[in-house]
């Protein structure tokens, strides 16, 4: 009779989960086609790991121990993949770019070094695991682990070049920012987790029983098929406009900058642009009856912000009114906070407090105390 464990709970629905994600995927044609190919490769991989733990794990011999090897390639695969994913989401010009084939070198040399344990016999490849005492197992996770470190730096930088490129053309960042902090942050999370367990087995006499190297390999696959699923719920929300604005070192005459900012400041007074949570810096070109650069240019060189701060002052300001005008009175923080123009009450919580330098609920307080 097959054994069955606690972990097949977690194992077998993963399984067939990242391998439907996969199929579905790939009849989707509303996804971004060059990232979510991507992503297939990666929630298959996911799958033949997952398969090749189980199948360790449930019968721990010398036979298992080589094929699993093989699944174990994974690892060296997972960092560049996550990697270019996040980039063909983010980046519209490198969709079409392929994967520089170095990325896999680890991986190859890897495979190949398994696919030579499997051909080794039984007890010979046993001999050599105890003679050696598992050294090639450590410093293939140590490699692995430094190797997936290096990778999320530069998905971690990626992410910042994008905030700073996106807050330059909408008022209020989109969900795809906050999805890919998060990520991120699970990431380095799971990668720390795998550290203590490498540092564990490695050097301490009694292993820790809970953080292990299987346990962290399953809950970072099954953290790939989230991303598998959000991508799916939510297609295009990683994809970055085709019209990418684009600084110019050209300047513009003083006599433009006088004209163009004397139009900026009559319409932020006069119509409010700034109250629609959904403004972009393409509106208020249109508005404005100017190019998107020239309003880039305007706000960086002249008034020293990005289009996101330039915006969220005037919000903040008109938050500050409607507390002056007693309107929290009758309404929440967060009201208030979606009336000015902003989405989300966290968003203006963090604003706010860089802005004035206190909270929101402070900020009343001190303002109700001096009309008393």
């Amino acid at each position: 009779m097959i054994p069955f464990f606690w972990y097949d709970l977690i194992i077998i629905p993963g399984i067939i989960q990242g391998i439907f994600l996969a199929f579905f995927l790939l009849r989707n044609n509303r996804t971004n086609q060059n990232a979510t190919k991507i992503l297939i490769w990666i929630l298959f991989m996911a799958a033949f790991m997952l398969i090749g733990r189980m199948f360790w794990l449930r019968y721990p011999s010398e036979w298992p121990i080589q094929m699993s090897l093989i699944a174990d390639t994974t690892i060296f695969i997972f960092g560049p993949l996550f990697y270019f994913y996040i980039r063909r989401l983010l980046f519209q010009s490198t969709t079409n770019q392929k994967i520089p084939s170095f990325h896999f070198i680890p991986a190859a040399f890897h495979l190949v070094k398994s696919l030579y344990y499997l051909t080794m016999p039984q007890n010979e490849f046993l001999k050599f695991l105890w003679e050696t005492r598992y050294i090639d197992y450590r410093l293939t996770e140590g490699v692995a682990i430094l190797l997936n470190f290096i990778y999320w730096i530069l998905g971690y930088r990626m992410i910042r070049a994008y905030i700073r490129n996106e807050k330059d053309q909408v008022s209020n960042l989109q969900g795809a920012v906050a999805f890919l902090k998060y990520f991120h942050l699970t990431v380095i999370l799971l990668l720390v987790f795998w550290s203590v367990s490498f540092i564990s087995s490695t050097w301490l006499s009694q292993p820790l029983r809970v953080i292990n190297y299987d346990s962290v390999w399953i809950v970072i696959s099954l953290f790939t098929y989230v991303v598998g699923y959000y991508s799916l719920k939510q297609p295009q929300l990683f994809q970055m406009s085709k019209e990418q604005v684009r600084k110019t070192s050209a300047r513009m005459s003083q006599k433009e900058v006088d004209l163009l900012t004397n139009k900026l400041t009559q319409l932020m007074a006069s119509e409010k642009p700034y109250l629609n949570r959904d403004l972009t810096l393409s509106d208020l070109a249109a508005k404005l009856e100017t190019s998107q650069n020239n309003i880039s240019w305007l706000l960086n060189e002249v008034h020293g912000k990005n289009f996101y701060d330039y915006i969220n002052q005037f919000r903040i300001n008109e938050f500050k009114l409607k507390v002056s005008n007693k309107e929290h009175i009758k309404k929440t923080i967060y009201a208030l906070a979606l009336e000015v123009g902003f989405n989300s009450k966290s968003t203006f919580n963090k604003y706010f407090q860089a802005e004035v330098n206190d909270a929101p609920s402070s900020y009343i307080k001190k303002v109700m105390a001096q009309e008393a």
